[in-house]
C-alpha cells in the first residue's frame, strides 16, 4: 500500500486555503490604514484635550493661521506643555489635510470667529468610514455629506470645541 494524497485531496486543500485567502487577505491588507487612523482619531482628541486644558488654565486659543496656515504644530506651540511628554503630536503617514497648502504634513487647526464653535481640529484619514468632515470645509460641515467615495483627498476626520 502506498503512502500519500491523492491529487483530488491536494487540489481540495489548495481550493480551501484559496478561499481562505480571498476571505481574509483584504482585511489584513488595509490594517496599516486603519491603525494610522486609529492613531490619527486619538491625536485629535489629544489635541483637543490639551487646548481645553490651556483654556482652563488661562491660556488664550490662537487665531486661525497665527502660525503657517493654521498647522496645529505651529498654532498651538504655546500649548506644547499640555500634551503628553511635551510634544505636539503629528500625522502618522506624514499627510495632513490639504485645507491649507503649508499645512500638507500635520494636523489643521480652525479658528472659528462666528458659529456654533470656536476652533476645531483636522486630520486627513485614508478609510472612508472614518471621515466624518471634508477636508476642503473651513468649518460648515461636519458629516460625511458631500463626501465621495472616489475623492481620497477630501476625506478628513474632526474634532471641535463646543
Amino acid at each position: 500500500m502506498k503512502k500519500g494524497f491523492t491529487l483530488i485531496e491536494l487540489l481540495i486543500v489548495i481550493t480551501i486555503i484559496g478561499i481562505l485567502a480571498v476571505v481574509f487577505l483584504p482585511s489584513i491588507m488595509s490594517a496599516p490604514e486603519k491603525a494610522r487612523d486609529a492613531a490619527r482619531m486619538a491625536d485629535v482628541g489629544n489635541i483637543i484635550e490639551a487646548i481645553e486644558s490651556g483654556r482652563l488654565a488661562g491660556d488664550e486659543v490662537p487665531a486661525n493661521g497665527t502660525g503657517s496656515d493654521g498647522c496645529v504644530a505651529d498654532d498651538l506651540s504655546a500649548f506644547t506643555k499640555y500634551f503628553g511628554g511635551g510634544v505636539i503630536p503629528s500625522d502618522p503617514n506624514g499627510d495632513g489635510p490639504a485645507v491649507t497648502a503649508g499645512c500638507a504634513a500635520d494636523y489643521q487647526y480652525i479658528n472659528w470667529a462666528t458659529g456654533d464653535y470656536s476652533y476645531g481640529v483636522l486630520a486627513k484619514v485614508e478609510v472612508f468610514t472614518n471621515a466624518n468632515i471634508n477636508c476642503s470645509t473651513s468649518g460648515g460641515t461636519w458629516t460625511t455629506t458631500g463626501l465621495v467615495d472616489t475623492t481620497k483627498s477630501t476625506w478628513c476626520y474632526g474634532a471641535r470645541s463646543q
